[in-house]
């Protein structure tokens, strides 16, 4: 039997998926840059493990999604309005 507590499980699965947000962003936006108070320099990030310093970085520790923006959100599927664009897509080719 693991000996891992449920409170230690979830501390650790917590830490895992933020070190795979910062992976994520790192890959995403490859000059990511870090900066070094209000107005200090900025500097392109190395690896990703720099960006565990960064402020802008901690909202993803506590959430899956720091803002509502397309961009943090996801281009959601929505299969209706996938209908849709297929079915004119084909009346189209149809007329054609």
């Amino acid at each position: 039997m693991d000996r891992t507590s449920t409170r230690a499980w979830r501390r650790i699965q917590k830490k895992r998926v933020w070190r795979n947000h910062l992976r994520t962003i790192f890959r995403a936006f490859a000059p990511v840059y870090v900066e070094f108070g209000p107005h200090g320099p900025k500097q392109e990030a190395a690896t990703w493990k720099e960006l565990r310093k960064v402020k802008w970085c901690q909202a993803y520790r506590t959430t899956g999604k720091p803002c509502s923006c397309e961009m943090c959100s996801g281009e959601r599927y929505n299969r209706l309005n996938f209908k849709r664009d297929t079915k004119r897509d084909i009346r189209e080719q149809l007329e054609s």
